[in-house]
């Protein structure tokens, strides 16, 4: 046996490798103590290339808590400037991902795909398989939320399962994404089962983060399923998974999607307990988290017939939705706003408002929402005296 097979994997390496599979299993403040450590004990000048996928690595572990997007953005560019100028596809791959997180953030879904589909082809041709997994997960995720029509998205989602049969994860992520898009038809009996299927292979990976991804699909399929309960449980099932895990910085969003399922059960008051916690945790660069406590509040504050609060609290979130590209995610905050405009007598702008809503889900394909829309439109216009 010759010296290169005894050579030892840098210790670096190893460290950036062992910290993305603790963040992989939702031992992140871990993860983040390991490349902390590894900073600590390592110089620029020891490997350049290895130091700045350190960097970027601690970088991306707390993205959300310590560092906001401009953060990751400029230091995701500069990474991307210096290991395309050293030729090193691992670090471009990941530089790319970060990219992808910040067009995340901002809910950019064409930009986020742009960038992940970079990512892909950097892991590509690094030839590492393992790497090639998170933006091929991540560009599945956005064929779920982005524009594309649900059919095309349906038919994408196939076509990423076959080509990497065989991988657990992305055989996951391709059964969740398929579950919320199933639901988008209304096929709700289906999607439940892709849903149920997805989770079972993510209990054989031991894949604590993943495991999150069911519920969020559940959720959203019981609440395009009119259960606003079912949805409720599954939230608090997530909500139970990340404190174990001590995970604090995706707990924003889910306590407004407890909320928000807690809306249409009329618990109003245990509804805005929720909201708060999702306004006082959210980072003000989160789209989503932002539009989502507004949304909540405007329709607790309408059903207390706070109007003027509640009116301009719908329209702020349709203003962010405005500035994505997520068609039925806009939708529905259009919806939302057609609801308390109603509910302050408002009656041909909450019509005007739940037609643009209507164009949005036909847009998309989602049946779903779409039939949603034109029953709040026929009760509306049953109302408009004539």
């Amino acid at each position: 046996m010759g010296p290169s097979a005894l050579r030892r994997p840098h210790p670096t390496r190893l460290s950036i490798t062992f910290a993305s599979a603790l963040s992989a299993c939702g031992r992140l403040a871990l993860a983040e103590d390991i490349l902390k450590s590894t900073i600590g004990k390592t110089s620029a000048g020891d490997d350049l290339k290895l130091h700045a996928r350190l960097q970027l690595a601690l970088l991306r572990t707390h993205f959300g808590a310590s560092s906001d997007t401009e953060d990751v953005r400029r230091v995701a560019e500069e990474a991307i400037s210096f290991f395309g100028s050293t030729g090193d596809d691992v670090g471009l791959a990941s530089a790319w991902s970060a990219i992808g997180e910040v067009h995340h953030n901002a809910v950019q879904v064409r930009s986020r795909y742009a960038a992940y589909e970079q990512a892909l082809l950097h892991a590509q041709r690094a030839g590492d398989r393992r790497l090639e997994r998170e933006p091929v997960m991540a560009i599945i995720w956005g064929l779920e939320w982005g524009p594309i029509p649900v059919d095309e998205a349906m038919r994408q989602c196939s076509v990423l399962a076959g080509r990497y049969e065989g991988d657990l994860q992305i055989g996951a992520s391709c059964d969740a994404a398929y579950a919320v898009l199933t639901s988008l038809r209304g096929e709700f009996e289906e999607a439940r089962r892709l849903v149920a299927r997805a989770r079972q292979m993510w209990v054989e990976l031991g894949d604590t983060v993943g495991l999150l991804r069911p519920y969020e699909a559940l959720r959203l399929v019981e609440m395009h399923a009119g259960d606003a309960h079912a949805a409720e449980r599954e939230v608090r099932l997530a909500i139970g998974e990340l404190e174990q895990m001590g995970e604090k910085n995706w707990l924003s969003s889910r306590a407004g999607f407890l909320a928000e399922a807690l809306v249409p059960q009329d618990r109003f008051e245990e509804a805005e307990h929720y909201v708060r916690l999702c306004r006082q945790t959210a980072a003000e660069d989160d789209v989503e988290a932002q539009a989502l406590w507004r949304q909540v509040l405007a329709r607790v504050l309408a059903a207390r017939g706070e109007f003027d609060v509640a009116q301009r609290l719908a329209v702020e979130a349709v203003a962010r939705a405005e500035l994505t590209d997520a068609l039925s995610w806009h939708g529905g905050l259009l919806l939302n706003q057609s609801h308390v405009l109603k509910a302050a007598g408002r009656t041909a702008e909450a019509a005007e408002v739940a037609r643009k809503a209507l164009g949005l889900f036909t847009h998309k394909g989602d049946l779903v929402g779409a039939e949603r829309a034109q029953k709040v439109l026929a009760i509306i216009e049953a109302r408009v005296p004539r």
